[in-house]
């Protein structure tokens, strides 16, 4: 693993790297993308648990919700509650906190009443005797689950309430850790395995027009070798926290034609000094 740290590294400067990458080099860079992926996991998963404020704030407040949450039950499609309704629950501390609010005596209305309904008391999720509304943040869009379609009754106690939220407040951001890192390297790992496949067809072509000889095997593994610097440096500056260079695709793309035409001219040069 040390030599995959290394090898990309040079891709980052090193012609005479892409030259034995085309040239001397085996497989098809799939260390090189594996090594990528668990790079880019790591430091998503990284600005995940030490940027956002608000994840930190709602895991905190999580067992001061769940205290305020009352008994809850299911029976044949109706849901029933051991205090008077309407009954509201914060979500934070701050003013403007989005609220959980239990109202098995609501008629519901057409959808645009609701909607505008959920907004104005900024209710995150409604809940009424056989539906549970939940709001889509930022779009002005709802989403009605029937409860009616729940086939086994359930019961979710108070004190179950506080023992989730007990281990939220301990558990929650590992939790969220561990699941945020597994889902983003997988998915992570065949969008580069993707994407470097659509590249080396590319300098495949490439290769071919220009005669430079290249193998599928040897295109794959140009392809991973560019992909790590072209989408670290397209990465970097979003990772840094600055948002404000432009059209960040645009960006992407340069540096991507940048390292592309890099690669090429190293396999062209390392070739004719190996042929004099």
């Amino acid at each position: 693993m040390v030599q995959t740290w290394k090898n990309m590294a040079l891709s980052f400067y090193s012609g005479h790297f892409y030259g034995e990458q085309a040239r001397l080099r085996q497989g098809v860079g799939m260390r090189l993308i594996l090594g990528l992926t668990l790079l880019m996991s790591f430091f998503m998963t990284l600005a995940l648990v030490t940027v956002d404020p608000q994840l930190h704030a709602f895991l905190e407040h999580m067992p001061k919700v769940a205290d305020g949450l009352p008994s809850v039950w299911v029976r044949d499609g109706k849901l029933s509650i051991d205090k008077p309704v309407p009954y509201r629950v914060s979500l934070s501390d701050s003013p403007d906190s989005p609220w959980i609010v239990i109202d098995t005596n609501y008629k519901m209305p057409d959808i645009d009443t609701l909607t505008h309904y959920m907004h104005e008391n900024q209710i995150a999720l409604l809940l009424t005797s056989d539906k549970a509304v939940v709001s889509k943040e930022n779009k002005g869009e709802v989403d009605i689950i029937d409860l009616k379609q729940s086939a086994e009754p359930f019961t979710v106690t108070h004190e179950m309430w506080q023992r989730f939220g007990k281990w939220v407040a301990d558990w929650g951001m590992t939790t969220i850790t561990l699941v945020f890192f597994v889902t983003f390297f997988i998915v992570t790992f065949f969008y580069n395995l993707i994407a470097t496949i659509v590249v080396a067809m590319i300098i495949a072509l490439i290769g071919l027009i220009t005669k430079l000889g290249l193998t599928f095997d040897a295109a794959m593994r140009l392809a991973a070798s560019m992909r790590v610097p072209a989408t670290i440096l397209a990465a970097l500056p979003m990772l840094l926290g600055f948002r404000s260079l432009g059209n960040g695709a645009v960006f992407g793309w340069i540096l991507w034609l940048i390292y592309l035409v890099f690669a090429l001219c190293s396999v062209h040069l390392y070739r004719n000094a190996k042929a004099s």
